[in-house]
């Protein structure tokens, strides 16, 4: 995966992005269950975006006149823009009002019906088959938002973490920051009741920098399933996490908090519980520590 980005002052963005398969050979990733290895039915990429308010031309213009605390429109003096805050008080650094929480280029603008009827927008889909093993290689290209994804129904093997393999490891739900990249597979279900489950995304900042509460802005996707006569479920979804209880804890990797107080019901597992599936492999000299003693010349001024 290549990730060209240009920041404004604002933190407007603009984004080259493409995917490059690097060993066309090494097509295999690992399970959990007894096959050891499998070669995907289907390989898809997912780009997430955190989508700014601001159109490119007015984040120049910001930029040129140096106004970016206007962010949230020139005609409201009650605020002006600034960083956000997570649930445990830190700073979300270069966080600006969002428009949508894109996949694939794909998102919509009106919070109220994403959340209502994402099933009548036009988000991206991607197919699957019953049984079937579907590698999916997400990216976090976005600015500022690290951004909670799960599958609606399905549980997720991560596989890959930034193009590197990884003892495989079953989670409920992924936090990926900007820049990160994870390789998950899913597996298709046996005998699918309907015929799309939900790709849900969200942010998990939490108050505005002076601690009134920020709503979670969400972004979806489809995993549609080719199977003739499956019905299309149009109810609004619960987004709360219903399934995650107090007695049945959901999993999140990647989560920054050692325990997420505004998520009680979340088990959080931090990066570094990834394991690497060959450290005879490491070179030593990466593994070494060793004094640092030079290189920082430090100035004091009295």
């Amino acid at each position: 995966m290549f990730l060209i980005k240009f920041n404004f002052e604002t933190v407007k963005k603009s984004v080259i992005v493409g995917f490059i398969v690097v060993d066309s050979n090494a097509t295999s990733v690992p399970t959990l269950d007894s096959r050891k290895r499998v070669v995907p039915n289907r390989e898809y990429f997912i780009l997430l975006q955190d989508w700014a308010t601001k159109v490119g031309e007015e984040s120049w213009m910001q930029l040129e006149d140096k106004t970016m605390k206007w962010m949230y429109g020139y005609d409201d003096f009650t605020k002006c823009w600034e960083p956000t805050r997570t649930s445990d008080g830190g700073n979300v650094g270069g966080a600006v009002p969002i428009s949508a929480i894109l996949l694939n280029d794909k998102g919509w603008y009106d919070h109220e019906i994403v959340k209502q009827q994402p099933f009548n927008l036009p988000l991206e889909r991607f197919k699957i088959n019953a049984s079937e093993d579907v590698l999916f290689r997400i990216v976090n290209g976005g600015v500022a938002q690290e951004l909670m994804l799960y599958v609606e129904g399905h549980s997720m093997t991560v596989v890959a973490a930034d193009g590197d393999e990884v003892v495989p490891m079953q989670v409920d739900r992924l936090i990926v920051f900007p820049g990160e990249r994870y390789d998950v597979l899913i597996k298709g279900l046996d005998k699918p009741v309907k015929k799309s489950y939900r790709i849900q995304v969200e942010t998990i900042q939490r108050y505005f920098f002076d601690w009134t509460e920020i709503p979670i802005v969400y972004g979806f996707g489809f995993v549609e399933y080719e199977q003739d006569g499956l019905p299309e479920d149009k109810t609004s979804p619960n987004l709360l996490h219903p399934e995650c209880t107090k007695d049945k804890k959901c999993s999140v990797l990647n989560c920054p908090f050692q325990r997420w107080v505004a998520q009680p019901n979340f088990t959080c597992i931090s990066y570094d519980n990834l394991q690497n599936p060959f450290p005879e492999n490491i070179e030593t000299e990466i593994l070494q520590a060793s004094q640092f003693n030079g290189g920082f010349e430090v100035c004091l001024l009295v």
